[in-house]
């Protein structure tokens, strides 16, 4: 959804295909965003190089990505950056600037 533009609505097309999902499905979602904090400058920076190379890349505040997701429950840990799904265990290095401009969610169809 992170190369969809709003005039397409992200949010319906994610509507769309979840209802179109049988109860107990698993949906896994990624998408670039914009952290709102000290990492904005890092996801306008990615999404103005992204834009000179000739794509559209759309970072969305959490605000914004919420509502992709709704009817679903969100699995732990949540709505996190893909580097906090640790299956081998916590991290042991500092995140990297750019791993704050991305978001994840494993969520499941009642």
């Amino acid at each position: 959804m992170h190369f969809c533009d709003d005039e397409r609505d992200p949010v319906a097309i994610m509507q769309r295909y979840i209802d179109a999902l049988p109860s107990g499905s698993y949906v896994v979602f990624s998408h670039t965003f914009d952290p709102q904090d000290e990492y904005h400058e890092v996801a306008k920076h990615i999404q103005q190089n992204y834009a000179a190379s000739g794509g559209n890349l759309y970072f969305r505040t959490r605000k914004e990505l919420e509502p992709m997701l709704a009817g679903l429950d969100i699995l732990e840990p949540g709505f996190v950056s893909p580097s906090d799904w640790w299956p081998s265990g916590p991290r042991q290095d500092e995140r990297l600037p750019v791993e704050n401009c991305g978001i994840a969610a494993v969520g499941r169809k009642p």
